[in-house]
């Protein structure tokens, strides 16, 4: 008479590979904020500005942000897998679907980044000013646009019901609001603090994903 085993190799891989993927995109993150472009107000001209005046910064940080975004929209995938229990598990699938389609849809529009950069060292700032802005207010472009605010919406969805799973503390379920709230209020003259402030409001993902890759250990022994 043989007997099932009861280890699942292709979900603790998932443990690791999500874990380890919402780590490092957290972390990608970070270090494309800390290597944005200051600008000198929240204009479009002064944004557009800050990128033209270093293509290598500029270009370091929109790649970090990219991969940092993209290893988060996925690594979101693995999320309702922590839910053992029917309690919190719709919750989580709603959030994580929201981080994945947010993060994942933020990876591509860093693409702006490039073409900003590009107008701004080719053309007269209130001509790149004018063609960054005709490209803002296309009607279909606000379809990309409007689907941005949602990851961070879903990060809050998916730690609610993490929570109510019993995963996770209650207390991590408002932090990603209080600290990007938070950031709005910093100077854009101390852009390191910036970074840092939005780091935090990321944070409780890294934590996730360090819960994850546990998850995994704990799995497979």
């Amino acid at each position: 008479m043989t007997t099932t085993s009861t280890k699942t190799p292709v979900p603790t891989f998932m443990f690791r590979l999500g874990g380890g993927a919402l780590v490092a995109g957290t972390a990608l993150f970070l270090a494309g904020m800390i290597t944005s472009p200051a600008a000198d107000s929240h204009s479009l001209g002064d944004y557009i500005t800050s990128l033209a005046r270093d293509s290598v910064l500029t270009q370091t940080s929109a790649l970090l942000l990219h991969y940092g975004n993209l290893l988060i929209g996925t690594g979101a995938l693995v999320l309702p897998f922590l839910v053992r229990g029917a309690r919190g598990r719709i919750v989580t699938i709603v959030g994580a679907l929201l981080v994945t389609l947010g993060f994942l849809n933020t990876s591509g529009a860093v693409l702006s980044d490039w073409w900003n950069m590009e107008v701004g060292r080719q053309l007269p700032l209130d001509r790149a000013v004018s063609v960054a802005q005709a490209v803002l207010d296309a009607p279909g472009l606000m379809a990309w646009k409007g689907l941005q605010d949602i990851g961070l919406i879903g990060v809050v969805i998916v730690l609610a019901g993490l929570a109510r799973a019993g995963v996770v503390r209650w207390w991590l379920v408002p932090v990603p609001l209080v600290f990007m709230a938070a950031a709005f209020a910093v100077p854009l003259s101390l852009p390191l603090l910036v970074s840092a402030v939005i780091a935090l409001a990321l944070a409780p993902l890294a934590a996730v994903g360090v819960l994850t890759v546990r998850r995994a250990g704990l799995a497979a022994a």
